[in-house]
């Protein structure tokens, strides 16, 4: 390749790079609050444990691994706010993840003689795998582990080609870090001692190195323990859990080699292939029997310096594969869950190479020397199938009767993660991955084949933007409304040192997403019903919780749509917030007496888009309980609004976004009459381009009127 050919190359590979992170970051930057679940939560609180502005979340699970939180540390040092932290950690996840793409051209340019057009792209269709678009929007460790393994690849490779100590030396930092990013990278570490020893007796490794190498693995291997143990040891200071240790994970192994367990353990690691084929639409199973064609082509002395070194590659691409797809299959076999069986994500951080070699196998440039025939799509549809059988022989019975959860769904189909149970999404998944397979497989004109390469790129990307408006948009803004408690303390400068959470009344959504919001908070939990006494004066808990009450605890917020509110118990803190007048009366929804009617409501915002921006603010001595902390409407506060024309009248309520205290105020917008949802009160709607005098109350619903009114004169257009 001449200079301009391939500086022009570089250029293209810089476009595809840039074009990558665009998607990953516009994407990312819809996510309006994060999707904190279990391992996510761990990230982020050791991401802002190491950047020293929080302490770690408290995680019902256990803490998880610190490997892939250094990588979100820049955005806990760098940003204050825990959601703006939080949405810059994903723009980090999806520009490590679109630096994937440059690592598969090296690979194909390098050792799978591809051309730089055809490299480019088949690194840019492996990188539009829908896993690979939508995981980027959460804090998996995908983000960070898939391009740690191409790096621990191509590290590999040029310690074949060179055999040099340095080049050996970032093949074990690569390796270790994987094993820092996710337990399950613990297998790679004895097959990176065997590569070590395999390299050295064919003479491709000095006897000094290799023992340097066995040593590195180890010592290495053995520090990134010692640093688990650290953040361990910090997580059960604050979080009360310590992880799994690597013995008792490895101790589910010896009872799969019974006979009672082995088979279905065989079914569940063909459900995860099964998992993996249908995703794909079969471009992994070619990328399989790809790669055992390159495994046992030409013996190694007739073949080319290249062609050796690609297979040293090959045999760790696919042992890794191997191993990280037992070790997952290991660790969810017999779990109660009926995605379990076939929960191939985990294998996906390993699996970009394998699409790799699917893409340029399926390629029509012939880029092994000879083209994709029928053969080769007989195998890999053989090779799907087999496994499918073993799939559905083992765990048909029992994914009729349980439900599908924790899906990815990635082929875009709506049925599987709306079906409650039943076998036939399994089926209709299937038979539209071999349908969709076989388009692309089968051999066709040179043109065709571009065209099914064009249209499965097309179909991933459609599939991952569909996968993530319809199960990731959702979720992330379901919160927004949700954000009282933690909203209030943190604008009155309330949020205390540590916080008692009772998990009596347990909620997953608001558990975590409390602790990122107050990220200097250490949460105790304890157990009401269970008798047990919190830990802290201040605790989240039922906000009718009579086990609190009998403790002489008092009500200072409640949460929108979770039934949460937050207790203090009897001390200074107490009676320091009962002089502010922060305490609900113990029946929130009682008459409210007049000193607690006294408001001021001004017009801030005039006429904005028809519009009005009413500043409500309480000037009484006792909280109001919004609608959105109540089961039902009665006895909440309430903003009326009358909008008359003439002789006619529109009548229709607004509500506040949160439980107001004395001294405090929002703006809350009042739609047009036209806009809004009338009540049986109203007589004449007000048509667009009319002019009406709006006056607007407050009221506590059902009960009784504010005294004060602000009257608005809004002119026609």
């Amino acid at each position: 390749m001449n200079l301009t050919q391939n500086l022009k190359s570089r250029v293209v590979l810089g476009v595809l790079v840039v074009v990558l992170v665009a998607v990953h970051w516009a994407m990312a930057s819809i996510m309006v609050l994060p999707l904190v679940y279990g391992d996510e939560a761990c990230y982020i609180g050791n991401a802002r444990l190491l950047a020293g502005t929080g302490v770690p979340i408290n995680v019902v699970t256990g803490p998880a691994r610190w490997g892939h939180s250094i990588f979100l540390t820049p955005a806990y040092v760098l940003f204050s706010d825990p959601y703006t932290a939080y949405r810059a950690s994903l723009f980090i996840g999806g520009l490590m993840i679109s630096l994937c793409l440059p690592m598969l051209y090296h690979m194909a340019t390098r050792w799978f003689d591809a051309p730089p057009r055809v490299a480019a792209l088949a690194s840019l269709l492996t990188c539009l795998y829908p896993s690979f678009l939508v995981t980027s929007n959460t804090l998996y460790t995908m983000t960070s582990f898939a391009p740690a393994f191409l790096l621990s690849v191509i590290a590999l490779g040029r310690l074949v080609e060179t055999g040099r100590r340095s080049d050996a030396m970032a093949f074990v930092v690569f390796v270790a870090l994987l094993f820092a990013i996710h337990s399950r990278a613990a297998v790679l570490i004895p097959l990176a001692l065997l590569l070590f020893v395999a390299l050295w007796r064919t003479g491709r490794l000095s006897t000094r190195i290799a023992l340097q190498c066995l040593l590195a693995v180890v010592i290495v291997a053995l520090f990134i323990e010692a640093i688990e143990r650290v953040f361990d040891g910090a997580a059960k200071i604050y979080a009360e859990k310590t992880a799994k240790s690597l013995s008792r994970n490895l101790g589910r192994v010896l009872p799969l080699l019974s006979t009672e367990h082995f088979f279905p353990f065989l079914g569940t690691v063909a459900g995860h292939l099964w998992y993996l084929f249908a995703c794909s639409y079969l471009v992994f199973a070619a990328g399989l029997v790809a790669a055992l064609r390159l495994l046992f082509g030409a013996p190694d002395e007739s073949a080319p310096q290249h062609v050796r070194v690609r297979r040293w590659v090959l045999v760790y691409i696919v042992a890794s594969f191997v191993l990280i797809l037992l070790t997952s299959a290991t660790f969810l076999h017999g779990g109660g869950r009926g995605d379990t069986v076939y929960y191939g994500r985990h294998s996906e951080s390993v699996i970009a190479p394998v699409l790799l070699l699917g893409f340029l196998a399926l390629h029509p440039a012939r880029v092994f020397r000879r083209s994709w025939g029928l053969l080769d799509t007989a195998a890999a549809v053989v090779l799907a199938a087999v496994f499918a059988l073993i799939f559905f022989a083992q765990w048909r019975h029992f994914l009729e009767s349980r439900p599908f959860t924790d899906v990815s769904a990635t082929l875009g189909i709506y049925a599987l993660q709306q079906l409650a149970g039943g076998f036939h999404a399994i089926t209709t998944i299937s038979l539209l991955a071999l349908a969709g397979g076989l388009v692309v497989l089968l051999p066709k004109p040179r043109a065709l084949q571009y065209a099914a390469l064009a249209a499965l790129g097309v179909v991933f990307l459609s599939s991952g933007a569909w996968t993530f408006y319809r199960y990731f948009v959702p979720p992330s803004r379901s919160l927004l409304g949700a954000r009282a408690i933690d909203t209030w303390l943190r604008e009155n400068h309330a949020a205390p040192d540590a916080i008692a959470y009772d998990l009596s009344a347990f909620s997953l959504r608001k558990y975590y997403d409390y602790q990122l919001a107050l990220p200097r908070t250490i949460f105790r939990n304890f157990s009401s019903a269970d008798g047990e006494l919190p830990a802290s004066r201040v605790v989240i808990a039922a906000s009718e919780s009579a086990f609190l009450r009998d403790l002489g605890g008092e009500v200072a917020m409640l949460e929108n749509y979770y039934d949460q509110a937050l207790w203090v118990l009897p001390g200074p803190l107490q009676d320091e917030w009962r002089a502010r007048h922060w305490f609900f009366p113990p029946a929130y929804t009682a008459r409210l007496p007049a000193d607690a009617l006294k408001c001021r409501l001004d017009l801030e915002r005039p006429h904005r888009r028809g519009y009005l921006g009413i500043r409500v603010t309480n000037e009484g001595n006792s909280p109001w309980v919004n609608v959105y902390a109540l089961p039902k409407p009665l006895g909440a506060v309430r903003i009326h609004v009358d909008c008359r024309n003439g002789g006619g009248s529109a009548v229709y309520r607004r509500d506040l976004p949160r439980c107001l205290h004395p001294g405090e105020s929002v703006i809350v917008d009042i739609p047009p009459p036209w806009s809004a949802y009338l009540g049986p009160d109203s007589t004449s709607p007000v048509k667009p381009g009319d002019s009406y005098r709006c006056s607007v109350q407050l009221v506590q619903e059902g009960i009784q009127p504010f005294p004060d009114v602000l009257t608005i004169d809004v002119p026609g257009s």
